[in-house]
């Protein structure tokens, strides 16, 4: 398989009826309305954005690692279900907004075939996250893990056209 059979099997289940199915999905998923997330800040939002943003990197200690891959073991969670739930309580902490969303890269090789292959088989899939103040944070680690599990099934949908 090559790159170029890849894209004639996307064409071809663009044009099927799966593509409406998963934009069906997406769209129940996500709803029609999608709130800007409000930060506080120390400036007013420009008028015109320029998307640019700065990078804070840190290191978890080892044994902080080595807790939270037994946590994520003991509960069938991922890392990535993890950090989800943390940045959507990060989030909710700093906006006040209880329903978030949140882009978040797939690789997007569901096809056994494609796995060996080079080329731009990136996706941006929306998780939606719903969060309140009674929620326990196990609650909330379910619905991350179910929101995932869920958007994994229906990942093929290329994300312009979810936003079309």
């Amino acid at each position: 398989m090559q790159y170029l059979d890849y894209s004639v099997w996307q064409r071809q289940w663009l044009e099927s009826g799966e593509r409406q199915r998963q934009l069906d999905y997406w769209t129940g998923q996500l709803g029609r309305e999608h709130p800007l997330l409000e930060l506080p800040s120390d400036r007013p939002r420009p008028a015109v954005q320029s998307h640019q943003g700065e990078l804070y990197r840190f290191d978890l200690s080892d044994e902080l690692a080595a807790r939270v891959r037994a946590f994520n073991a003991e509960h069938g969670l991922t890392l990535f279900m993890t950090m989800t739930a943390a940045l959507s309580l990060l989030l909710y902490r700093y906006s006040g907004q209880s329903d978030l969303r949140i882009g978040a890269p797939v690789a997007n090789r569901i096809r056994p075939e494609s796995e060996g292959l080079i080329g731009a088989f990136l996706n941006t899939q929306v998780l939606r996250c719903q969060l309140d103040g009674q929620m326990s944070v196990g609650q909330l680690l379910e619905q991350v893990r179910h929101t995932v599990i869920e958007g994994q099934s229906h990942q093929d949908l290329p994300f312009d056209h979810l936003v079309e």
